[in-house]
């Protein structure tokens, strides 16, 4: 499901929402199930327009999505997926009156089932991209030992305190690169507490 609504995404939401429903106590009815707060969806459902009429269904989820652009984004964000789900989920887009324009809401269903799965496929893409590179990266254990070949030589000509410090790291990654657990050693005041295995 969306993460993220697009004003694309937003319009369809709209137009779907208004058309599916000819009766507007229907709408009001599905804002609840929804999860829009009863006193909203009273207000809302209350306006009127320049002549004293109430609002359209459109015009009545203009104001539904003005009012939520200003409230808390998970509220917006739930409202919003589970009209989408109203939706995309609804299978029988038979009118309710001849005047009833519910391909409107059909297409508008079907254009957000494309969307979702688009978003999906490309979230698939970008896991299976993470994988490859994931995987890519990991070095084998000649390569890794090779590495902790080179700390050592490296740490040879040091002095014999610092020398004894690479040491403790080159033992560390030693036993994590053979699958052997430790302990790496650690300093408190005044002491060392050397690592086990």
């Amino acid at each position: 499901m969306f993460d993220v609504f697009t004003e694309e995404i937003e319009v369809l939401i709209k137009e779907g929402i208004a058309t599916l429903y000819w009766y507007r106590g229907d709408l009001k009815k599905a804002w609840l199930r929804a999860g829009v707060p009863k006193l909203l969806c009273d207000e809302i459902y209350q306006l009127k327009d320049e002549q004293g009429n109430p609002l359209s269904k459109r015009r009545q989820m203009d104001k539904l999505y003005e009012r939520l652009r200003h409230a808390d984004f998970n509220l917006r964000l739930q409202i919003s997926r589970d009209l989408v789900r109203t939706l995309v989920e609804h299978k029988n887009f038979v009118p309710q009156d001849p005047k009833h324009r519910i391909e409107i809401a059909e297409r508008a269903a079907l254009k957000l089932r494309e969307l979702i799965a688009t978003q999906e496929a490309d979230q698939e893409e970008k896991q299976r991209i993470k994988r490859e590179a994931a995987a890519s990266v990991r070095l084998t254990y000649d390569q890794e030992l090779a590495l902790v070949r080179d700390a050592f030589e490296r740490a040879l000509p040091m002095e014999p305190t610092t020398r004894g410090y690479a040491l403790e790291k080159i033992f560390h990654d030693l036993m994590r690169i053979s699958g052997i657990p430790v302990v790496e050693p650690f300093r408190i005041v005044g002491e060392q507490l050397d690592g086990a295995i």
